[in-house]
């Protein structure tokens, strides 16, 4: 009998995270092996219990999915990640597979696509549907480069991050870093810079979609 491919699926939304567990224990030949409500309890499962492929939410609390993914393969370089989320950002795909991710599936995608998308990845395959690979304009070499260490965010920036999905004004940001209002606006910028982003409430935006943790 052919070996299964093991699976961890990492959700923190419980309804969703059951949904495709159910569908997936339908497939001969898919074993569930394990289940994360975020990036850190996913690193610390595929630690304990070796997976072919993690389904991982983008979006999680505590450690995203796509810093979970970056750590995850530095360890683990044979686990294949498929991104899985509500939001199709261009900008959101691209960080995933320079984190590493062998796949983007949206969450609005039937059941099927998501298990063409485990099928792929474990033949060495990248995964995009065609959406998104019409979405993409760049290839590969592009979406790897993005991975430099210009784009690793500082503790710094991880905090402005932070305070900013809170909806904390300049000010109180301001206050809590101790940091002049001048730099802390010259800060922002900079790092609206290297994330590409070209504004404040796209930032903000940015900083609640990846729950950026310090």
């Amino acid at each position: 009998m052919p070996k299964k491919i093991r699976i961890i699926v990492a959700d923190d939304h419980r309804m969703v995270r059951k949904s495709i567990i159910e569908y997936l224990r339908k497939e001969n030949d898919i074993d569930v092996i394990g289940e994360a409500v975020d990036g850190k309890e996913t690193c610390d499962e595929a630690r304990k219990l070796n997976p072919d492929v993690i389904v991982m939410d983008i979006s999680m609390p505590r450690v995203n999915g796509i810093d979970a993914t970056r750590d995850l393969l530095k360890l683990f370089p044979d686990i294949k990640v498929i991104a899985f989320s509500m939001y199709s950002d261009k900008r959101i795909i691209k960080k995933a597979l320079a984190a590493g991710a062998s796949g983007f599936v949206p969450k609005d995608s039937p059941i099927e696509t998501l298990i063409d998308a485990i099928h792929t990845v474990m033949q060495g395959k990248l995964f995009l549907t065609l959406e998104i690979q019409d979405m993409l304009d760049s290839d590969r070499t592009e979406i790897m480069e993005m991975n430099s260490e210009d784009t690793i965010l500082s503790e710094k920036e991880k905090m402005m991050l932070n305070y900013l999905s809170e909806k904390c004004t300049v000010d109180e940001i301001s206050d809590r870093m101790n940091i002049e209002i001048g730099d802390l606006r010259n800060k922002i910028v900079h790092l609206m810079n290297k994330l590409e982003i070209k504004s404040l409430g796209e930032l903000i935006e940015y900083a609640q979609w990846e729950k950026i943790t310090v």
